[in-house]
C-alpha cells in the first residue's frame, strides 16, 4: 500500500522479495509472502493477497479479498501521521470504496453475503508502542483499547462480521528494539515487551466486550505473541537450516551442457505419472508393459521399455532413465537432475485431458511450481535460478488432441472446429504454455511437433471401423495431413517466441519426418511389422487392454502396440535412435537467439512506427507531459494487466498489425529503457501520443514530433548495425514496413482547439498536413526506408470528447462538421500517396483507410458486437483520457468489449482488432515483394 506515497517507510525495491514469487519485491516487508498471504494461502483462497492500491488490481481480487494495511501506521492516528502513511481511518475510507465498488460487481445482496461471511484482520498496535510511545517519546500513555474499539465498531457498522484482531508481537525481541534497548548482549528489551502484553491484555478485553455486545459478530482475539516469543526463545526447535546441499548428501550434476532435463507432455514422454491416478484408464504399471525395462518391470511408462524421455537424459549423460515427478520413491538427488511431469493421454486442448482425467498441461505447471519450491529448499534461490537456466526443458503434445479430442471422438467437431480452426486453437494454447514456461525461469526450450498420428494401428483400425481390414491398410492421409497443418502453425509460433521472449531458445523438434521415414522405409531399420503393434493383436490394445491375459502378444518386438513406438534391442536401432535424439539435442544446446539472423514466416522482417497515439507503445513515459498512459486502469486487458502507456485497454493498433502480419506480439516503444538490443531487428514504435505534422501540435503537449521521430531513427539505425551488422541492417531498413499515423491531432488540437481555423482555411490547412506528410515520407526515403504504410485519420466527429466539446450529452451525435474535415484531409491524403508511387524509385506506399472501417463499427455497433458507441469505457466516458482517466474515478466499465472506444479519444483493443483484421491483408499484398 506504501509503494507511491511520499514516505520512507516503504520496500518496493531489493532485496526485500527475494524469496518471493520472481524474486520480485512488491511492497511486503520481508522476504517473500507475508502473514496475510499465508493465512490465504492456508485457506485456499488464492496464493497471495494484493494490496488495495496495487495498480494491477482487478475486479476479481476484490472479490476474494485485499489488503489496506499500510507500513506505519497503527490504533493512534499520530503514529501513522509522523512517518505520512494511510492511518486505521483513511484505511477504512478506502474500505468504503472498496464496498461501493464490490456492489457495483456483484450487487447489494452479494455484496452483503462477502462482507458477512469473509474474514477481516486487523493487525496494529506494535508502530504505536515501538514508535510514538518510546522511541519518539510522544506526550501519550499505553491507552489504546478506545481507539481500538472505535475503529472495530466502524468496521463493524460497515458489513464486518467475522474479524480476527491480532496482539503485538514480544516488540522488545525486534532486532531494532535491541539495538536500541537490548545492551551489548542484545537481549530482548523488556520494557518494551512489558508494554506489548499491557497493551494486549486491553486489547483482548476490548474483543470480549464487543463479542458479548454484539451477539451476531465474531470477535477473536489472535495471540501472537507467545508463538512468537517461544519461537525466538528456541529457534532449533522450530527452524531446520540447511547451508548448503552437502548438508544433506547431494551433489550438484557436473554435466555442464544441460544440468537437468525437465519433460511435460504426454504419453510419449510419460515415466508413470499416471500410475496412483486410479480415476483414469490410461495406465500402464503392469505387464506386460516394462518386460523390455531394467529388471522387466512395469513402470508406468507407455512401452515395453525406455521412452523418449530416457533416452534423451542418457544421450547427454545426465542419468539413466528419467523419473516421474510423482514416483513416491523419487528422492533429493533425483530433483536436481530432472524429472518428467507428462501424463498420458493428456494434451493441449484443456479437453483432451478432461476426457481421462490425467493431468493437464497446466496441472503439470502446478507441479513444476511445487518442484522449484523443492529445489530452492536444497539449493537457494540463486542455485535454483542457475540450474533452471541451464536445463533442457522439453514439451511433448498434440498427438492426443488431434487423434482423439478432434477425429476419434469427433467432440471438437461437434462444437463447430474445422481442422483449420483447430489446430490455429492448440497452438494458441501450446505458445501460452510456453509462455508461462518461461515466467517461471525455462531458458531453453525444445517442442515436438506431432507424429505421423495416420500411421498409428489404433488410427488405421478406427478408420477402418475396427474391423481387421486396418490390417495391411495404408497410412491415413487426412490424419497425417491434420499433423502436418498442426505442425506448420507451431512452427512458425515457435519461431515467434524464440525471437520474443527474452533470453530464451525456443526450437521446433521435428520427428514427424524421421518417424514417418522409420514406418515407410522399415526394412532398412531393422523392422517387419509396422501397420500394428505387438501387444494384443496390435490393433486396439492400449493401456488397460494390453495385458498380460492377452495371448496374442508378439514374442519378438518391432512395433509395440497401437500408440507407441519402441526399439528393437539390436544395436542398430539403438544406434538410429541415438542420431534422431542427438540432432534434437544440439539443436536445443544453443545460446541466446542471435538478432543477426531471425528466421522469419512472416514477409516482413520488421514493423516500425511514426506518430500518434493510435500507434503510440509507451513513447511518452519518461516525458513532462500530461499526454500519457502509464497508469491504471490504462492497460488492464494487456498481457500481464501492465499499464504500458498504450492508451488503450490493452494493445493498440501498431502491436495488433505487427502480430496479424506474423512479425511478433507487441511492438515496443523505442524509448523504453529497458529495450534490449534482440527487439531491434524486428521493430519498434517511435510515435508519441499527441504528435501530429504540425510543429505546433506536439509544442503545446511537450511531446516528440514526428520530426523528432525521424532523428530518433537515425540513431535507431546506428543502434541497429551495431546488433545485427551493416550489411543485415539495410537489409532489414529496405524490407521492413513503416506505419504512420498522423493528422489526428494536427485537426483536433492545433486547428480545432489551438485556433489555426482563425488565420487558415480548412482547404489550405490539410494540404498543408498533406505536404508535410510528403516531406517525411522523402526523409524516411533517403534514410533507406522503402515500404510504408499510411493511415488517413480516424472519424475524429464521432470521437466521444468531440460530441462532448460540442454540449451533446444526451442523444450525442456524430459532429459533421469535424468528420467533413477529416474525409477532406483523407481524401487530399490518398491522392498524394498514389502520386508518390510513381515518384519514388522502388517504393511501396500504400493507403490505409481506417476511417470508413470505424465509422462502420461506430454507426452499426451491434452488428461487430458492441453495445455504446458515443462514449468510452474509462470514467463517464465523456471528456475522460490521459490523467482523467484513472483508477480513482467510479464510472469505468467492467466490460470493455461493450464499448467501441476505451476513453473519450481512443478505440478499445476489440475496435482495433475488427479494424485490422479488415486492412492487413490490403497491406500485405501492396507492400510485397
Amino acid at each position: 500500500m506504501n509503494n507511491d506515497l511520499s514516505t520512507l517507510v516503504k520496500c518496493n525495491f531489493p532485496p526485500y522479495g527475494q524469496d518471493f514469487d520472481g524474486g520480485v519485491p512488491t511492497g511486503r516487508f520481508c522476504n517473500g509472502k507475508v502473514p496475510s498471504d499465508l493465512i490465504a494461502e492456508e485457506l485456499a483462497l488464492k496464493d497471495i493477497v494484493p494490496a488495495y492500491l496495487d495498480p494491477t488490481l482487478t475486479p476479481e481480487d476484490l472479490i476474494t479479498g485485499v489488503t489496506f494495511a499500510s507500513g506505519g501506521a497503527g490504533f493512534d492516528p499520530l503514529t501513522a501521521k509522523l512517518v505520512s502513511v494511510i492511518s486505521l481511518s483513511e484505511q477504512l475510507n478506502y474500505f468504503k470504496e472498496y464496498i461501493w465498488k464490490l456492489t457495483a460487481l456483484v450487487g447489494e445482496d452479494r455484496k452483503n453475503f462477502i462482507l458477512a461471511k469473509s474474514l477481516f484482520f486487523v493487525v496494529a498496535g506494535s508502530d504505536d508502542i515501538a514508535n510514538t510511545y518510546f522511541v519518539l517519546r510522544a506526550p501519550r500513555k499505553l491507552q489504546y483499547d478506545v481507539p481500538a474499539y472505535t475503529d472495530l465498531m466502524e468496521l463493524y457498522d460497515l458489513g464486518a462480521r467475522r474479524i480476527g484482531i491480532f496482539s503485538a508481537p514480544p516488540i522488545g525481541c525486534v532486532p531494532s528494539q535491541r539495538t536500541l534497548a537490548g545492551g551489548a548482549e542484545r537481549e530482548c528489551a523488556e520494557e518494551y515487551n512489558q508494554a506489548a502484553r499491557l497493551f494486549n491484555k486491553k486489547l483482548n478485553s476490548v474483543s470480549n466486550s464487543l463479542r458479548t455486545s454484539l451477539p451476531d459478530g465474531r470477535f477473536v482475539y489472535i495471540d501472537v505473541y507467545n508463538p512468537l516469543l517461544q519461537l525466538i526463545q528456541d529457534p532449533p526447535k522450530y527452524v531446520l537450516l540447511i547451508g548448503n546441499p552437502e548438508a544433506i548428501d547431494i551433489e550438484v550434476p557436473g554435466n555442464e551442457t544441460f544440468p537437468a532435463v525437465i519433460i511435460f507432455g504426454d504419453s510419449i514422454v510419460d515415466t508413470g505419472n499416471n500410475n496412483n491416478n486410479l480415476n483414469t484408464p490410461a495406465r500402464c504399471n503392469f505387464p506386460p508393459y516394462g518386460r523390455d525395462f531394467q529388471g522387466g518391470i512395469p513402470t508406468g511408462r507407455f512401452s515395453n521399455g525406455k521412452v523418449p524421455s530416457d533416452f534423451i537424459v542418457e544421450q547427454l549423460g545426465v542419468k539413466e532413465v528419467l523419473p516421474a515427478y510423482l514416483d513416491p520413491s523419487l528422492q533429493p538427488q533425483d530433483l536436481l537432475t530432472g524429472v518428467s511431469f507428462a501424463s498420458g493421454g493428456s494434451g493441449y486442448d484443456p479437453l483432451t485431458p478432461t476426457l481421462q482425467s490425467v493431468a493437464s498441461l497446466s496441472d503439470q505447471l502446478l507441479q513444476f511450481r511445487e518442484y522449484k519450491e523443492k529445489l530452492k529448499a536444497i539449493l537457494g534461490e540463486e542455485g535454483t535460478k542457475s540450474i533452471l537456466a541451464k536445463s533442457l526443458f522439453v514439451v511433448v503434445a498434440g498427438s492426443n488432441d488431434i487423434a482423439n479430442t478432434f477425429f476419434n471422438t469427433r467432440i471438437r467437431q461437434m462444437l463447430h472446429y474445422d481442422i483449420a480452426t483447430y489446430t490455429d486453437f492448440i497452438v494458441n494454447s501450446a505458445s501460452a504454455f510456453i509462455k508461462q514456461l518461461h515466467e517461471l525461469e525455462a531458458r531453453k526450450i525444445g517442442v515436438l511437433n506431432a507424429p505421423p498420428i495416420g500411421c498409428m494401428p489404433s488410427s488405421r483400425i478406427m478408420a477402418a471401423g475396427g474391423t481387421a481390414a486396418a490390417k495391411g491398410q495404408e497410412c491415413l492421409e487426412n490424419y497425417n495431413e491434420a499433423a502436418q497443418l498442426f505442425n506448420s502453425k507451431l512452427y512458425v509460433e515457435l519461431d515467434l517466441l524464440n525471437n520474443r521472449l527474452y533470453h530464451a531458445k525456443v526450437v521446433y523438434l521435428d520427428v514427424y519426418t524421421p518417424l514417418l521415414d522409420l514406418v515407410k522405409n522399415h526394412d532398412k531399420y531393422g523392422f517387419e511389422v509396422v501397420d500394428r503393434g505387438c501387444c494384443g493383436t496390435g490393433t486396439v490394445e492400449v493401456s488397460i487392454l494390453c495385458n498380460e491375459f492377452d495371448m496374442g502378444t508378439c514374442t519378438n518386438v518391432v512395433r509395440f502396440k497401437g500408440i507407441h513406438k519402441v526399439g528393437k534391442s539390436i544395436e542398430k536401432k539403438r544406434k538410429e535412435k541415438k542420431i534422431l535424439f542427438q540432432n534434437m539435442i544440439t539443436t536445443v544446446d544453443a545460446e541466446v537467439p542471435n538478432p543477426e539472423s531471425p528466421k522469419r514466416q512472416s514477409k516482413f522482417p520488421a514493423l516500425i512506427a511514426f506518430g500518434d497515439s493510435i500507434l503510440d507503445t509507451g513513447n511518452n513515459n519518461l516525458r513532462l507531459t500530461f499526454t500519457k498512459a502509464n497508469f491504471p486502469p490504462y492497460g488492464r486487458d494487456f498481457p500481464g494487466k501492465r499499464a504500458t502507456g498504450r492508451f488503450g485497454n490493452g494493445k493498440v493498433f501498431s502491436d495488433l498489425l505487427a502480430g496479424a502480419l506474423g512479425i511478433k506480439d507487441t511492438i515496443p516503444a523505442y524509448s523504453d529503457p529497458l529495450l534490449p538490443d534482440s527487439e531491434l531487428a524486428t521493430g519498434v514504435c517511435f510515435a508519441a501520443a499527441g504528435s501530429g505534422l504540425d510543429r505546433l501540435t506536439s509544442t503545446i503537449q511537450n511531446i516528440r514530433s514526428i520530426w523528432d521521430q525521424v532523428n530518433q531513427f537515425e540513431t535507431y539505425i546506428a543502434k541497429l548495425e551495431r546488433a545485427v551488422g551493416a550489411e543485415q541492417a539495410k537489409t532489414i531498413i529496405s524490407g521492413s514496413i513503416y506505419l504512420v499515423s498522423a493528422g489526428n491531432n494536427d485537426l483536433c488540437i492545433a486547428y480545432l482547439i489551438f485556433l489555426r481555423w482563425f488565420l487558415i482555411g480548412p482547404t489550405f490547412y490539410s494540404s498543408l498536413l498533406v505536404r508535410y506528410t510528403t516531406n517525411f515520407i522523402k526523409e524516411m526515403y533517403a534514410l533507406g526506408a522503402r515500404k510504408f504504410a499510411i493511415m488517413s485519420t480516424l472519424p475524429l466527429g464521432c470521437l466521444p470528447s468531440d460530441r462532448t466539446m460540442e454540449g451533446l450529452l444526451f442523444l450525442r451525435p456524430c459532429i459533421i462538421t469535424t468528420n467533413l474535415l477529416a474525409s477532406v484531409f483523407n481524401s487530399k491524403l490518398e491522392s498524394e500517396v498514389n502520386k508518390l508511387k510513381t515518384e519514388l524509385a522502388g517504393v511501396k506506399i500504400v493507403y490505409v483507410d481506417v476511417y470508413n472501417p470505424l465509422l462502420d463499427i461506430i454507426q452499426n455497433p451491434l452488428k461487430h458486437g458492441f453495445v455504446r458507441a458515443s462514449v468510452g469505457c474509462c470514467g463517464t466516458g465523456l471528456v475522460e483520457m490521459g490523467p482523467f482517466c484513472n483508477i480513482f474515478n467510479p464510472f469505468t466499465c467492467w466490460n470493455t468489449s461493450t464499448h467501441v472506444f476505451w476513453d473519450s479519444a481512443h478505440p478499445s483493443e476489440k475496435a482495433y482488432s475488427i479494424v485490422v483484421s479488415q486492412v492487413k491483408d490490403h497491406i500485405a499484398q501492396q507492400l510485397s515483394d
